[in-house]
């Protein structure tokens, strides 16, 4: 184990960050939303203008050690693990640095207001609303239409 992994207790092993589509649409938006909804769950936009989502999530392999928290796995963790480098980890880097960060589900609806305008976005939800009610109202209306064994989805 590189020197420099002591130092965080295992952080990069606690949580999972992949990028994210940039929302487009007030349905996009709403997607977000509904991942700040749940605990330990962020959305960030980097300095590259990427949109990423970040997930609290402590992996099974790590265990409790006097040195503090170490994979059980080392010497057979995933490549995905064996990519991270000490050199380019959040700690020796000095932590997360965004350009905007969404914690909450209010902290993006603020933001969709604002990206989409006032107008757009309450029309957008007054229409999503009524599509989501009317699929709740004709729960088969969304059926797929199912022929022999193969389920084929019409647009």
């Amino acid at each position: 184990m590189h020197p420099n992994c002591s130092k965080c207790n295992s952080r990069c092993c606690q949580y999972y960050c992949f990028q994210i589509d940039a929302p487009e649409s007030y349905d996009d938006y709403e997607n977000i939303r509904w991942y700040l909804c749940h605990e330990g769950t962020s959305v960030h936009i980097d300095h590259d203008d990427d949109w990423c989502i970040l997930i609290e999530n402590r992996c099974k392999m790590l265990e409790q050690t006097p040195e503090g928290e170490r994979c059980r796995i080392y010497d057979n963790r995933p490549l995905v693990c064996r990519r991270f480098s000490p050199h380019t980890c959040e700690i020796a880097l000095g932590g997360h640095d965004f350009k905007q960060l969404f914690e909450t589900p209010e902290q993006i609806e603020a933001y969709a207001r604002q990206a989409l305008g006032e107008e757009e976005f309450l029309r957008a939800r007054a229409e999503g609303r009524a599509r989501a009610q009317s699929d709740c109202d004709n729960p088969h209306a969304q059926e797929p239409e199912i022929r022999g064994e193969i389920e084929i989805e019409e647009a």
